[in-house]
């Protein structure tokens, strides 16, 4: 069967795609694509511990361990302890961390506004309802 027709192989490229033009973008701001998604669901929800910031950006426990060290060290992140849990620290944003998490995403629309620019408002949708079903589903294996 043509690759060009499986919807595995077409997510893989598009990831490809964009994954490229994001680190391009980013790298300005010293940032990497971990890094933006961790100010981003902090942004979205603060004091989350690093494990549920894991599982929500899907990234491996050592690959946020790194990044949340230097996201820390730039003083973007900062932990405070779990008001019950003695060894669960919960992090948040700063007001500068906020700042970056709206100024990375702003760029990162910028790519899947080019991306999705041939697809109407309703596609777009379908699209991203189906995409988080498959994802939700895959996601619960």
């Amino acid at each position: 069967m043509d690759p060009r027709q499986r919807i595995g192989y077409l997510a893989w490229q598009l990831r490809l795609a964009t994954s490229h033009r994001a680190e391009n973008l980013l790298t300005p701001l010293k940032l990497t694509l971990t890094q933006h998604s961790i100010l981003l669901f902090l942004a979205l929800e603060p004091d989350l511990s690093s494990a549920e910031l894991a599982r929500r950006a899907a990234v491996s426990r050592p690959s946020l361990s790194k990044a949340l060290g230097e996201l820390e060290a730039r003083d973007l992140v900062r932990r405070r302890p779990h008001p019950s849990h003695g060894r669960v620290a919960l992090l948040r944003l700063t007001p500068d961390g906020l700042r970056l998490a709206e100024d990375s995403q702003r760029r990162l629309d910028l790519i899947e506004a080019e991306a999705f620019a041939g697809l109407s408002e309703e596609e777009r949708r379908q699209l991203c309802l189906l995409l988080s079903r498959v994802v939700e589903r895959f996601a619960a294996r």
